[in-house]
């Protein structure tokens, strides 16, 4: 639901097939005080969450595999 009112505001386009994990995570975490403060409907559990999501995510950087020497 929380993802619907994000969407709903028009800040995030989670439809956009070239919005993948990694990219919708970083837009996420640098609209954090947009969309705390221009989501209409969000609830004190809806913040709550997420002040969660955002506490608690952070980003990886992809693993280089490196190829083994035979």
């Amino acid at each position: 639901m929380l993802a619907k009112k994000i969407h709903t505001s028009g800040l995030v386009d989670f439809e956009d097939e070239k919005l993948d994990l990694h990219s919708a995570i970083e837009l996420l975490r640098a609209m954090q005080p947009e969309i705390l403060g221009k989501v209409e409907g969000l609830d004190s559990f809806d913040k709550y969450v997420l002040d969660y999501f955002f506490d608690g995510i952070a980003l990886q950087q992809p693993k280089i595999v490196e190829a083994s020497a035979q």
